[in-house]
């Protein structure tokens, strides 16, 4: 079976669909095969902070985008929570997004577990499948 992960800063009682501007305003879950791009998506973050992508798929890279935004954002106070769907049979692509490996489900997700996340950046750091890139001011 497939797993597909969705993180989030809130911690929920139930995936339900909520409404996307990456995706005309539809309203939709998220989910990828990869546990560290989730979790970068569980914490509270913008595009003035980070750029967030991938030339192949297999090595991401979170470019900040100010000086100070990874100690701002990824402080060792900072939780996130990463949800664990089974059934990522629900899940399609969508040409949309523009991003692998992201996948969309429209509908509520019944079957999930929660692991919340401390020492995130550390965390994502250890995997080796994300690049944390300083702010280059050159």
């Amino acid at each position: 079976m497939t797993l597909l992960f969705h993180g989030s800063p809130n911690l929920f009682e139930a995936l339900d669909p909520q409404s996307s501007h990456l995706l005309d305003d539809e309203s939709v879950v998220f989910g990828t095969p990869i546990f560290e791009v989730a979790a970068i998506f569980g914490v509270r973050w913008s595009d003035r902070d980070f750029s967030f992508g991938t030339d192949d798929g297999t090595v991401f890279e979170l470019r900040e985008q100010r000086i100070g935004a990874f100690d701002e954002i990824f402080h060792e106070k900072v939780v996130a929570f990463v949800y664990t769907i089974d059934d990522a049979n629900l899940f399609h692509d969508d040409v949309r997004l523009g991003m692998r490996p992201y996948e969309v489900v429209c509908n509520s997700i019944a079957n999930w577990r929660c692991v919340e996340i401390v020492r995130v950046r550390r965390r994502i750091q250890a995997s080796n499948r994300i690049r944390f890139v300083a702010f280059d001011s050159a």
